[in-house]
């Protein structure tokens, strides 16, 4: 008997996607899901990159952190060995008992089988395909990371190391044109195609390089690394950029003086291509090295935008002054002045569950088109994002007085 459409149509359904609403993975970065739509997209292909030394992998792991909090398995491919146990510990934290979450997590065949965070260090683009092909296709991973893109090698480079008495050997002056490019390309292509087959989300971490002008006409400008298959494929593309320096006085270990030492930076995040949300909406995230993404900053950027009733009238929930001074108006009535950057996040700090209740959906759009977190029927966040991570164990010295400035150029220069 001839099957009818609507048969033909249910068994489709059952070997091939249709169309479904994006769904994410909450980051616990209230700008990571604002700019992103609501979060990590569940199949989709993320590009990361910025210049050096601005906060790419902390950004990353902070990420990994909230998946794998909810007990999601993650793939990190450590192209550069730059991430450390060390690292780890801070980023990741502490349970409630004081145990590092790292040492429960990392997956280690011997010593902890039941670890969800795979860590391999690896260096060719063959490495990473072998990984991912034999793990992939469980249907258990929710998350890969490539760190970093640039950092992948491709096999022929090291040939000479393997085999240096082959005569098939290549040294480094030899033209390889476009070697890396070409194996990026058929990668992100089979992958690409992986994640969405399987459901998981892949975030590449990828460098800024100077793309020359050498024909006089225009400027030169900065580019990712990886030619046109890293401009394609990804489905988000997200820049960091104009880092703004956070110190803290700490004690130099071989002087014994009390020096002003960079802890993290406040850069701008956006996406330069967005397929799922608006992009090209610039907005302030506040990075600790080493601990995190900082929420309460995140915060204290909307502030000053922010309107609440203060005796009759329409005020911003945050005004500047001169001099240093600031005003923080609460939306019980309670009003505070401070005077400098400490004292205005030690009042924003001890306020902030009441700051956060005072935020719906609509104060997180970026356009009209409604980007923002996930929120539920009430107006809340449908989950917990911590003030204290990474802000508390940032910033406090011993006493638990908050010692953290902002320094602009202009600043250092006087």
């Amino acid at each position: 008997m001839a099957t009818t459409l609507n048969q033909r149509l249910v068994k489709l359904s059952k070997g091939y996607k249709t169309f479904t609403h994006t769904t994410y993975h909450p980051t616990g970065s209230l700008i990571m899901d604002t700019v992103m739509g609501g979060g990590l997209p569940v199949g989709k292909m993320i590009e990361l990159a910025s210049d050096s030394g601005i906060g790419k992998t902390t950004v990353t792991l902070s990420m990994c952190r909230e998946l794998l909090l909810q007990g999601k398995k993650i793939i990190y491919l450590d192209h550069e060995g730059a991430v450390t146990t060390s690292q780890l510990h801070g980023i990741f934290g502490k349970d409630k008992d004081g145990n590092y979450y790292a040492d429960k997590w990392l997956w280690d065949v011997d010593n902890n089988p039941e670890g969800i965070f795979f860590l391999f260090q690896v260096m060719t683009y063959s490495d990473s395909e072998q990984i991912l092909n034999q793990l992939l296709g469980s249907n258990e991973f929710s998350l890969v990371v490539i760190d970093s893109v640039t950092a992948m090698v491709a096999d022929e480079y090291l040939e000479d190391v393997e085999n240096p008495d082959s005569a098939e050997g290549k040294d480094i002056t030899d033209q390889r044109p476009a070697v890396d490019a070409r194996l990026l390309g058929k990668f992100l292509k089979k992958f690409k195609a992986v994640c969405t087959k399987y459901d998981v989300t892949m975030i590449l971490i990828n460098q800024l390089r100077m793309n020359l002008n050498i024909t006089g006409m225009g400027m030169s400008t900065k580019i990712s690394t990886g030619g046109s298959a890293v401009e394609f494929y990804p489905d988000i593309r997200l820049r960091l950029e104009k880092p703004i320096p956070i110190y803290q006085n700490k004690k130099n270990n071989l002087t014994g003086e009390v020096e002003k030492q960079q802890i993290g930076c406040t850069a701008s995040i956006f996406a330069y291509k967005n397929k799922l949300a608006p992009g090209k909406i610039k907005v302030p995230i506040s990075i600790i090295f080493g601990l995190g993404i900082s929420n309460l900053y995140s915060f204290k950027a909307w502030l000053p935008n922010k309107m609440v009733e203060y005796e009759g009238q329409e005020v911003p929930m945050l005004v500047t002054k001169g001099g240093g001074y600031s005003t923080l108006t609460l939306k019980s009535g309670k009003q505070i002045a401070v005077r400098g950057e400490d004292a205005l996040n030690e009042a924003i700090a001890a306020n902030f569950e009441e700051i956060r209740s005072s935020f719906g959906p609509e104060d997180f759009e970026i356009t009209e088109n409604k980007a923002f977190a996930e929120f539920d029927e009430n107006g809340n966040r449908t989950f917990e994002v911590d003030p204290d991570e990474p802000f508390d164990r940032a910033n406090y010295d011993e006493d638990g007085k908050l010692d953290v400035e902002f320094i602009s150029d202009d600043d250092e220069e006087e």
